[in-house]
């Protein structure tokens, strides 16, 4: 019995090169998403803060400090709907209500 043939052993380096490439692309990609992730975190942390800084305590009840605080948070959801970051979500599969 012989060993693999120089033609497969070939076929086989070719293939392993390839995958090589794409899980070096793959890794790129990855790395872009979470510096994408990252950014739009801190964008809506950064939003969110904006209203939860504005409400008005009254003590029994707590009011938006301002329209512009809820039409901000109709954009978050909009946006959020739009980049379908969650389309679970956006159909109300995981809603409590």
């Amino acid at each position: 019995m012989t060993g693999p043939s120089i033609k497969s052993t070939r076929y086989a380096a070719e293939k392993l090169q390839q995958q090589e490439v794409e899980i070096t692309r793959l890794k790129s990609e990855m790395a872009e998403a979470k510096v994408k992730a990252k950014k739009v975190c801190a964008e809506l942390y950064r939003r969110v803060t904006v209203v939860v800084d504005g409400l008005c305590d009254e003590g029994d009840r707590v009011y938006l400090g301002s329209t512009n605080d809820a039409d901000l948070l109709r954009d978050i959801k909009q946006e959020w709907d739009a980049a379908r970051i969650c389309p679970a979500l956006a159909k109300g599969d995981d809603h409590d209500h």
